[in-house]
């Protein structure tokens, strides 16, 4: 099954700067690892959108948001929204 999902663009720079970090800090391959395993946890969460848990936010009009980790680096957290599959990326 093909998963489609849309990345908004400070999400995308923030990913971007995530791997920047992890690979300046530590080793290139981390930021490597890092971009492949944010695209892994996108394709998974565009095929399966409710794996994810509600993200529990005061403004109802973030309701919709869902929280889900990156896989491989469970400190870093993805809140998106199931019909969209837009990422809104933090660390």
């Amino acid at each position: 099954m093909s998963s489609v999902y849309v990345v908004r663009p400070k999400a995308d720079h923030n990913l971007h700067e995530q791997a920047y970090y992890f690979a300046t800090k530590a080793d290139p391959e981390l930021g490597h690892r890092f971009l492949f395993a944010a695209h892994e946890t996108s394709s998974l969460l565009a095929t399966q959108p409710k794996m994810g848990w509600h993200a529990r936010l005061k403004n109802p009009l973030l309701a919709s948001l869902r929280v889900f980790r990156v896989s491989g680096f469970e400190i870093m957290l993805v809140l998106y929204r199931p019909a969209l599959m837009e990422w809104k990326f933090f660390a």
